[in-house]
Formats: C-alpha cells, structure tokens, sequence
C-alpha cells in the first residue's frame, strides 16, 4: 500500500503543454534522451500495492485522454497545507518537499498557515488498538475540495498523523480524488515516513517516499 505523493501530482501536473497535443512523437529527439533514463519498475513484493492489487497501468495516449490538470496563466501554483502538530525534523521535511516541487514543476509552492488537528472532527478520526490517532483522508479531501486557492493548481494536506481512507482499511500512506471536480487535492501522511528521525538517512528516505516515484 505504498501509494507515493509523486505519483498522484506528476499524473496531475506532468504535462504543461498545449491541449491540441494528443499524441506523442516518440521518435523526437528529448523522448529518446528521456527513454535511456527510464527504468522498469521492479517485481512487486509483499507490502507493494501492485502485489496485492492488479492495475491496467496507463500509457501515454490514455494520459492525455484523462485530460490531467495543467498550469494556466491564472491558476499555476502548488500549495501544501500542514494539519497537526510536528517535530522539528518533520516541519524541515515539509519545507524540502516544497523546494523540491519548487524545482522539478517549475511552479510556485506556498505553505498555507497550518491548521489544527481540532479541524477533524471525531467522526472522522479513530484511535487504533496500540494507541495510536488516525485521521480520515476522505474527509481531508472534502475539506481540501472547498479550501483551494484560486490562483491554485493543486493543494495538498500534510499531517504527522496516521491516515485511513476507511473503516475497513488498517492505514494508507496517502489519498487523492479522481473526479473531474476534485483532481487538484491530495493528502499525505508522515507517520509511517521515518520522518521524526533527524539522522540524515532516515530523512532521506521520508523525503524520498514524498516526492520521488
């Protein structure tokens, strides 16, 4: 269930390209250079999502058809919005995520004043048999849908605390939305990330499991 905040933004955000380019020429000069970069994903292993769950995949063609969320002159920025309380090596993860988006879209990214945890309400959160707090991710989403910016492409929650998506779900790593209405809004949690850990390889990783597919 390893469900990575890169792939839910890059598949809204990869393409900034005109809507008239429908097919791909692979042939072209840059898809070839980007072709020798690209590298098969491994066998899935237990814990993979892909072990467990038998997914189509997506080529190119059906990308576009999906008609993904693209920048425009007037909504062109990433904002992340913090939803509880963090440590020290939390918040610096939060910040090196938003430069990290910063450089690889190309786009804005802003921190949204962090809201409260108090902001879930207790329909929406669970406490698990080892003691530990989960938040509802669909229900962060539906805040999220009513909570963009409008000069905003996508908006995505961040919390320390652990996610479900169900009630008969043990946790997720992070949700998206894939109604037409709702496609800019994603939230990840760092629960599960190492990211309370300073040591520099821990770190790494918890970023890593953020922004890189």
């Amino acid at each position: 269930m390893r469900i990575s905040f890169s792939i839910f933004l890059i598949a809204a955000l990869l393409s900034c390209t005109s809507r008239n380019e429908k097919k791909l020429d692979r042939t072209s000069t840059d898809i070839i250079k980007l072709r020798q970069n690209d590298v098969a994903l491994e066998k899935p292993q237990p814990g993979d999502w892909l072990f467990e769950h038998t997914e189509k995949g997506q080529n190119y063609e059906t990308y576009i058809a999906y008609d993904p969320v693209r920048p425009s002159a007037t909504r062109n920025k990433i904002y992340l919005l913090p939803i509880g309380k963090f440590d020290e090596a939390q918040k610096k993860v939060i910040q090196y995520t938003a430069d990290y988006l910063k450089i690889f879209f190309g786009l804005s990214v802003s921190l949204l004043p962090g809201a409260d945890d108090t902001a879930i309400p207790s329909h929406a959160r669970r406490m698990r048999e080892d003691n530990h707090e989960q938040f509802k991710s669909t229900y962060i989403l539906t805040y999220l849908k009513n909570h963009i910016p409008k000069d905003g492409i996508v908006v995505m929650a961040i919390t320390a605390t652990d996610l479900y998506p169900a009630d008969d779900w043990n946790f997720v790593f992070g949700s998206s939305c894939y109604e037409s209405a709702c496609r800019r809004i994603f939230d990840i949690s760092l629960f599960r990330r190492s990211a309370h850990n300073t040591k520099l390889p821990a770190m790494s990783r918890a970023l890593n499991q953020d922004i890189i597919p």
